[in-house]
C-alpha cells in the first residue's frame, strides 16, 4: 500500500529535480558569459559570478522564466 502512495503522491520527485538540476547546468554551459570571474573587472555580472569551481547565481535569476 506504501508503495502504490509513494508513486502515485503529490510532491517533488527525483526525475523532477534531476531535470531541474539538468535544465540549470545546461543553461550555465551556454551562457558563461553571463556570470563575472570572481577577482576581475571583466563585466558586470548578469547572472552571478563563477571561481574555478563554483557559480554563485544571484537570487533574483532563479526567478527569471530562462531559468
Amino acid at each position: 500500500m506504501f508503495l502504490t502512495w509513494f508513486e502515485h503522491r503529490d510532491g517533488t520527485t527525483n526525475d523532477e529535480i534531476a531535470t531541474s538540476v539538468t535544465h540549470k547546468r545546461d543553461y550555465v554551459a551556454k551562457n558563461l558569459d553571463r556570470f563575472c570571474t570572481l577577482g576581475t573587472n571583466d563585466h558586470d555580472p548578469v547572472d552571478g559570478l563563477r571561481d574555478e569551481t563554483w557559480f554563485y547565481i544571484r537570487p533574483e535569476c532563479w526567478k527569471g522564466d530562462a531559468w
